[in-house]
Order: C-alpha cells, then structure tokens, then sequence
C-alpha cells in the first residue's frame, strides 16, 4: 500500500513551494488591475459600483482589499495574500477528502490541488474570482455532509452561509445547489431506507435559510451605503446582457480551444475515471455522487459564461483533485493485493500515463519558472524583455502598461487623477492614480446590451468636466479586448470618433504629449 507519512509528506511540500515560489512574483493581467483598484478605493471609505464599477460581485473587492490592507499596496501583496488564503483552501480539501475517503486521500488532494491551481495556470488567470471561490465550496460542502452525517442543522445552515458567499464571489457559484441537494436526497435515503420527504425537505429548506439570511445581509450592508440599486442593476440586469452577448461572440480566442482543457487536466482525469471500475461501498458510493455532480456543475457554470476563459474551469480542480487522488491511491491499493503480472503492467501503465500528461500540464509554468530565475539571478526581473513575457493577443502588455505608469508617476502628483479609454485598468494601480469617475474603463459605455449607457455616458462626461483628469489615456488595436467585454468590434480610438462630446473635450483642452506602444497620452492644458 501507498503510505503517506510525514517524513515523506514535508520535502515534497518543501520542493512544491520552492517550484511554486514565481508565483509570488509574477505580475497582474486586466482583471486583477480592476480588483486590486476597486480594493485600494475601498480602503480609502469608497464602495464598490457607486465609487468604482465593475460587474462582478462585490466579495472579490473586499478579498483584494483585505489583502492590500494587510500585505501593503502592490502586485505582490496580493500574490502573497492569494498564496495564504490557498493554504487554507488545501487544508479544507484534506478535511472533505478525510470525512468523504481518509486521510490518505485528503492529503494527496491538497497536492494535487496545489499542483493543478499553482502549476497549470498563469499571470492572466490567478487570483481571479474563481480562484477565491474554491474555498468557500470545499467548505460548503464539508459542512453539508457533516451536517447529515451527524444531524446538525446548524452545520447545514453554515453550508448555506457558505454558498451565499461562494454566489456573491460569482454568481454561477449558485450551481453548486445542484451536488449539495443530490448528496442530501442519495444521504438521507441511505441513513432512512425510505425516501423521507418531510426529512429531506427540513434539510433542503435549513440550506436554503443559511443561503437566503447570509445574502440578505450582503444586500442589507449595500441599502445602507446607497448602493442597492447599482449593486441589483449591475447583477441582474447588466450581468445578464453580459452573458446574452457571449452567446453571439464568433472570435478564436486562445482559451476557447477544448484542447487546452485537456492539457491541463488530462493527467487527472485518467485516475478520476478510474474511480468508475473500483469497487465502492455504500458510504463511498454517495461521495462519488456528490463530487461527480460537483464537476458536473461546475463544467456546465463553464459553459453557461458562453466566453471560455480559462479561469473560469478553476471551480473544477477541487472535485477533480479528490476524485483522482480517490481513484488513484485506491487502484494502487488494490493493484498491491495482487501479484499478477496483469496488475504490475497496469500499474506502470498508469503512472506512466499520469506523468507524461503531467509534464505536458506544467510546462508552460517550468517555462515561467526557468525565465524568471534566470531573470532573477541576472537582476534582469524589472527589465522590458522580461516584461513582454506577459502578454496577450487581447491588446495587453506589461512592458507597455508599465512603461506608461512610469511615465505618468513622474510627470504628476498623487493627487491629480488620469482617465482610460479602453480596458487598460491596471494602469491605474501601477500609476496610483485615480479616475474622476466610477466607470474607469469604457466597456459600459460602449456596450450595445447597457440599457444605462446614455445615463453612464453623461455621468462620465459631467465628471470629466467637473474634475479634468492631468491625462486621458487612449488604447489603440485593442479590438479583440473591446469585442470580448462589450460586443464592438472596433479598437479604443475608433470608437472615440462616436463620442462627439470627449472628442470635442480633447481637442478643446488636451494635447498629445506622448505615444507609448498602443497608448496615446493627452496632457491636460487648460484652454
């Protein structure tokens, strides 16, 4: 049999750490810029949606804040944070592994897990929504099957404050009722023999409570603040036009390829199947229900968002980790108890397989592991070739955005303000300058599906107005970002030409005073 103790357990954790330290270094892509900036406008007593805008839910803000307040004002800061708050998200999934399996399995699934969220993904797709949902589901669920297991209501009402949460983080979170309800109907049959309805129903009906009280006082919070109605505006009403959009997308965008899921989670998979032809008792019967539902649930959230980001298969990883580490240690269990040659050829087999497709999954990251020593020990980190390692085809660049928030830190003070027209909203956390507005990027003004964009528009341009910004930063060839975010397929500046009132405030008050990459700079003159 496969032991895992903890001699063996603390230098593979050491060399996982020490393989995943790049991490705490690399950089933020577009999202984390709007994160992080929203975070920072928290921090100084703003709201989400009235002080800054977005379209997520607000739980993320106030992750980024919590995070900035604690590890200070920077990329790193939140990269740390990110790594902390993993590291409980791998102790919760070795509790579920432990209650659901054993202990065996609980600890191999936080290696895995660890290896699936570190090692497979990038800049652009880290501490994004789905990265911090993970937690909260693994507790959810944790909690629920405790819940039944030992007849705990409050257990059960904890499991509903938790997927209140893991909703407001994003709000397809809310598909991970389907497993929980199914475990409850498989786990209540199971303890009754009988389909106890009314038992099955106090259940369902205590979850429900825990979801419904716990959002409450989510929206309750944002009454207080004068915010309801752009916070209800912007989940229900803009977030929905969102996704309507997605479904009439027609681009190849790099994460849209069926391919990349595989390569990435191939070598899971293969034992996650497995976990089919071993034999289950009743008890591990229901696990796998549950988490097989929990996958399903969560490819088909993938699915609904219609744009195919990769990021937004994160929620998978937590019931892939245990299904495989389940499949795998329990086929290698089994395979021990025999001596047949049959069984030793596909023992080899297996991990032959899994460590091929494994090194398939990691080598982008061995790649960015590789660079980034190199880089370090050259003290070559900070340097524009090392920062065009992070880019994308959607018009971002490091090394640009960089550049400009340099420029515009040196040519104003911190109190002057800077406006972006485009989706380049990390330069404001670079610069540490701050919009004259709350839409800080155009995509709401220029979304066809934005039944508020007139009002939106007119409230930029009164802002504009009131509080000059030293400069507006204008994107070019950016199409790609701006058909992605709003359905136009035209870049920044061309979409500038349908705005007669900022092009006439340009043209009356701002000069080009500097052209960075696909950034235009105009300086703020006062006429």
């Amino acid at each position: 049999m496969l032991n895992l103790k903890l001699p063996y357990i603390i230098p593979v954790a050491i060399l996982f750490l020490l393989f995943a330290y790049p991490f705490i270094f690399i950089p933020f892509g577009n999202d984390q810029g709007i994160f992080a900036y929203i975070g920072t406008i928290i921090n100084k007593g703003g709201m989400p949606y009235r002080d800054a805008w977005d379209l997520k839910p607000p739980v993320i803000y106030y992750l980024y804040s919590f995070g900035l307040k604690i590890f200070g004002s920077s990329m790193m800061s939140i990269r740390i944070f990110d790594f902390a708050y993993f590291c409980i998200t791998f102790f919760s999934i070795y509790l579920l592994g432990s209650l659901l399996f054993n202990k065996r399995v609980g600890v191999f699934s936080g290696l895995v897990l660890g290896i699936l969220y570190f090692f497979t993904n990038d800049f652009w797709t880290l501490s994004q929504c789905e990265s911090f949902m993970i937690l909260p589901m693994i507790l959810s669920i944790y909690l629920s099957c405790l819940g039944i297991k030992n007849h705990s209501w409050p257990m059960l009402f904890g499991s509903g404050v938790l997927l209140s949460v893991v909703f407001m983080t994003k709000l397809t979170g809310i598909v991970l009722f389907v497993p929980i309800v199914l475990y409850i109907l498989f786990e209540t049959y199971m303890q009754k023999g009988i389909w106890d309805i009314a038992h099955i129903s106090s259940r369902i009906l205590i979850l429900i409570a825990g979801f419904f009280v716990t959002t409450s006082i989510f929206f309750l919070w944002f009454y207080i603040r004068g915010v309801l109605s752009d916070l209800i505006y912007t989940l229900f009403v803009y977030d929905a036009a969102h996704f309507r959009s997605a479904l009439k997308l027609n681009i190849d965008y790099p994460h849209l390829s069926f391919a990349g899921f595989m390569r990435r989670y191939l070598f899971l998979l293969i034992p996650a199947l497995l976990s089919f032809l071993i034999k289950k008792n009743r008890q591990m019967r229901s696990a796998k229900v549950l988490l097989y539902c929990w996958a399903v649930a969560a490819i088909f959230a993938f699915f609904v968002q219609a744009r195919y980001f990769h990021y937004h298969m994160l929620p998978v990883i937590a019931p892939l980790a245990l299904l495989g580490s389940q499949g795998f240690l329990s086929f290698w269990s089994y395979s021990a108890l025999s001596k047949r040659v049959l069984f030793i050829k596909a023992k080899i087999l297996l991990i032959s397989a899994i460590a091929f497709f494994l090194c398939i999954a990691i080598y982008p990251h061995v790649l960015l592991t590789y660079s980034f020593t190199k880089s370090f020990l050259q003290d070559t980190v900070a340097t524009e070739s090392y920062s065009r390692f992070f880019t994308t085809q959607g018009g971002f660049s490091l090394s640009t955005i960089t550049k400009a928030a340099q420029y515009i830190k040196k040519n104003t003070a911190k109190e002057n303000s800077i406006f972006v027209w485009g989706f380049q909203p990390l330069l404001y956390f670079l610069s540490e300058r701050q919009a004259p507005t709350r839409f800080f990027f155009s995509a709401p003004l220029i979304a066809p599906f934005n039944i508020k964009k007139n009002e939106w528009r007119e409230e930029v341009f009164a802002d504009l107005k009131r509080k000059p910004p030293y400069y507006i930063i204008v994107a070019e060839d950016d199409t790609l970002v701006n058909t992605l975010m709003s359905g136009v397929n035209k870049d920044s500046r061309t979409i500038l030409g349908e705005f007669s009132e900022l092009l006439m405030l340009l043209k009356k008050q701002y000069v080009i005073e500097q052209s960075i990459d696909n950034l235009l700079l105009y300086h703020y003159t006062g006429e």
